[in-house]
């Protein structure tokens, strides 16, 4: 993360009046504990909550940025952006551009063309135009979910939202001083400001944690790499800056508050917890506790004082720079071996002492300049990392001009029908446009469930044709459709899974009675899935496996009786096999370029296999139909002949997008399993 000089002095009396004259070698220090925090959550250590060591830079930053503009608005009575951002520019960018740039190479090689390099080069290009984290949004989505463990630039989201609050808040306070002396004559009108901003910032924060909808806003700007969810944190440590740096009656208990809260940080939030929100706080009040109790000389400021937090706060910015790039290469190369993981994490620290010693440093020190030495600075600096990038991107896209490669892109990255036509989140809403072959008058389709439903959408859109029928897509990504009392990964999945379930199950209750198709992958419930708790409607979701298959069961078979008694005939599928952990071919975070030119990714799995990690579900899903009277589809035939699983069919058809979809012309090819099937429970 960002690092910068840590020296602020006392100024003539002013809104800044108590900042000192002294070198905080405590902050310095604290940029060592927050780096740390977030390398030894990214190395798989203990520490649930470390990725938070983030918000604890951007309040330091807030802080001394603050104190840093107010230094010279105080001594000259200006402040000269130019130079600040130049000064910016000098201090972070050559650094990160070297890292981008050696990034891409890596990735050209290790990554697959099959989504994951298309992800690295956009965020490549997102990261030197300040911008990675609405790339990273964009193309990466959750910071938590598997997908983006695979982008070596995920980190870079933080470093641009910290770029974001560097090119508008110096401005900002320029119009607050100056409307202060001139307009309202105050002093407080820097602080006011500010503190506007900060709560404006921490309410879109807790909106977003609570999803809350705002009017006229997008989702994405109250998510989790949002500068409209975390300018509160900079805004805090700002208004810092403003009111003083110490309170020196009480500054040694308020460094072992501080400390404690961010230690209790690291263990209370987790993945689980909504952010930014509320529990935010926790490691933002420590880390403003623990400036203001700078210099007091207790236990806590002489271990952040100390010579080797200080030399780790000095390379701060490089260590977070690197460490996550080799994280995710190393896992990568040895996948499953969590000691290879931590000994890339702490490798890192060669390469990020090289970018401190002989990058970092000596271009800081350049002399001040504009014009042709600053244009050469510049171009030297941005164009080979978006020159790697943009080859990258050009290669990628052009399947490396390797007639193996295009052929698995055309099949793994073409989307089912339902998520090509945005039909994949809250279709419900407006089935109208969900609905295929709709001039047809015989009985309606209804494919509700997760991705794993819309899996098959070519297959019944097909089969729809085939009998007359129209086709309604209700799916939902990673919602299975049945009641229960869901905990899922993350609290925006629970809440959006809730509604999906109750939501399509009025809509079902209210439409022209049909053959309802449910379609789960029912990962949700399976015993390996340790961040899901599922319950019975009305009680508590548990972990426990016995109780998650109880309320699997219980859940189905009230589907499908309230289906049942709104007039619907009832289709279970069951779930096609997961590949689970093994390496499958066509999985776009395992199979690099090299590996599909020479046709080394066509994998093989036993039946017995899938059945072992999804035989228990499987169970349940027979039994509620047996017990309703209804039809259950099974594909694994169809997938698994003489009871082996392939990626890839004898006639070398692409089978599976990842290992737990199918791709488009493996569901095209469903087209008559599944008009057998319907023919059977619908004459």
């Amino acid at each position: 993360m960002t690092r910068v000089p840590a020296e602020v002095s006392r100024p003539a009396p002013s809104v800044a009046a108590t900042v000192p004259r002294i070198q905080r070698l405590d902050i310095q220090g604290l940029r060592a504990v927050a780096v740390l925090m977030v390398v030894a959550y990214h190395a798989g250590l203990p520490v649930p909550g470390g990725f938070v060591g983030v918000d604890v830079f951007f309040v330091i930053s807030g802080f001394v940025i603050t104190a840093m503009l107010m230094r010279e608005w105080d001594s000259t009575g200006r402040l000269r952006l130019g130079r600040f951002y130049i000064r910016r520019f000098k201090r972070l960018t050559p650094a990160l551009a070297l890292m981008v740039a050696v990034v891409m190479v890596p990735s050209s090689l290790l990554l697959s063309p099959l989504g994951g390099q298309q992800t690295a080069a956009k965020t490549a290009i997102g990261a030197m135009l300040l911008a990675a984290n609405v790339v990273i949004a964009a193309t990466t989505g959750n910071y938590f979910a598997d997908f983006a463990e695979s982008n070596p630039l995920l980190h870079t989201w933080s470093l641009s939202v910290e770029e974001q609050f560097y090119l508008v808040f110096p401005m900002l306070l320029l119009v607050s001083l100056l409307l202060g002396g001139r307009a309202f004559r105050s002093s407080r009108t820097p602080l006011v400001m500010v503190g506007l901003v900060g709560v404006v910032s921490f309410a879109f924060a807790i909106a977003g944690s609570a999803e809350l909808s705002i009017p006229s806003m997008p989702n994405s700007l109250v998510g989790f790499y949002s500068p409209a969810t975390r300018a509160w944190e900079f805004a805090v440590g700002s208004l810092l800056a403003f009111r003083g740096t110490r309170l020196r009656s009480f500054s040694p208990k308020l460094a072992v508050a501080g400390a404690a809260m961010l230690v209790a940080s690291l263990c209370l939030i987790t993945e689980m917890t909504p952010f930014p929100g509320l529990w935010t706080l926790l490691p933002v009040v420590g880390t403003v506790l623990l400036i203001a109790a700078g210099g007091s000389d207790g236990v806590v400021d002489r271990v952040l004082s100390s010579r080797r937090m200080v030399a780790i706060g000095d390379r701060s910015y490089s260590i977070y720079l690197w460490h996550w790039p080799f994280v995710v290469f190393a896992k990568l190369l040895w996948p499953g071996v969590p000691l290879v993981v931590l000994a890339a994490a702490a490798l890192s620290v060669l390469p990020a002492y090289a970018s401190y010693r002989w990058v970092e440093e000596p271009i800081r020190a350049l002399p001040f300049s504009t014009g042709l030495p600053l244009a050469r600075l510049v171009a030297v600096t941005v164009i080979p990392p978006l020159a790697l990038a943009g080859t990258l991107g050009l290669a990628v896209s052009n399947g490396f001009w390797d007639a193996s490669v295009q052929k698995y892109q055309a099949a793994t990255l073409a989307a089912h029908a339902g998520d090509a036509t945005g039909c994949t989140r809250e279709a419900w809403r407006d089935p109208a446009k969900c609905t295929w072959n709709r001039g047809a008058t015989r009985r309606p389709i209804y494919l509700v469930g997760d991705s794993n439903a819309d899996q098959f959408s070519e297959a019944l859109i097909g089969a729809a044709k085939s009998a007359s029928r129209p086709m309604v897509g209700l799916t939902e990504q990673g919602c299975p459709y049945l009641p229960a009392s869901l905990d899922l990964e993350t609290q925006e999945l629970t809440t959006r899974c809730g509604h999906y379930s109750r939501d399509t199950q009025a809509y079902l209750q209210t439409v022209t009675p049909g053959l309802v198709i449910i379609a789960n992958s029912y990962i949700w419930f399976r015993d390996s899935r340790r961040d899901a708790a599922v319950g019975i409607p009305g009680q508590a979701p548990s972990q426990d496996p016995r109780a998650k298959l109880e309320a699997l069961s219980s859940g189905l078979s009230a589907a499908v009786r309230s289906l049942q008694g709104a007039g619907h005939t009832v289709l279970l599928v069951q779930a096609i096999p997961h590949w689970g952990d093994q390496k499958t071919a066509e999985g776009w975070n395992e199979c690099s370029a090299l590996e599909l030119m020479t046709k080394k990714c066509s994998s093989t799995m036993s039946i017995r296999d899938a059945t072992s990690r999804q035989g228990a579900a499987a169970d349940v899903v027979n039994v509620v139909a047996r017990g309703n009277g209804i039809e259950v589809l099974d594909l694994s035939s169809e997938l698994c002949s003489s009871g082996t699983c392939s990626s890839v069919a004898p006639n070398g058809m692409i089978r599976y997008s990842d290992s737990t979809h199918i791709t488009v012309p493996q569901s095209e090819a469903l087209i008559e399993p599944f008009t057998k099937a319907i023919a059977t429970v619908e004459p």
